[in-house]
């Protein structure tokens, strides 16, 4: 350890460029680092894109409001659609128990 009385020209400089070195080192990991943190948050905020997941019944309905399908083709499409929303529906897990039946209460 340096006595406080040392004269700077008999400070060791290889120490001193080692501890410069990797204050550089550190400083430049730090700056990295946040830049990565801000990256991450502004991914992170950033609104989702919607997902294009075909026809609903409204876009239907609209089409066929305005004529640029027939009626037989809205309906063959809207069963079709309906179909498709069903089938997904039943391979869904049932969220709710199921309802028990009360219990047996003896007769007084």
């Amino acid at each position: 350890m340096l006595a406080p009385w040392t004269i700077p020209a008999q400070v060791n400089v290889s120490g001193m460029s080692s501890v410069i070195l990797w204050s550089t080192v550190l400083l430049a990991l730090i700056i990295l680092l946040f830049f990565l943190y801000t990256q991450l948050k502004r991914w992170m905020t950033e609104a989702d894109e919607p997902i294009a997941g075909g026809f609903t019944l409204a876009d239907l309905r609209k089409l066929h409001r305005q004529g640029n399908i027939s009626t037989e083709e809205f309906e063959m499409a809207k069963s079709k659609l309906l179909g498709t929303a069903k089938a997904m529906t039943d391979q869904m897990p049932a969220v709710l128990p199921q309802r028990r039946p009360p219990p047996d209460r003896p007769v007084q």
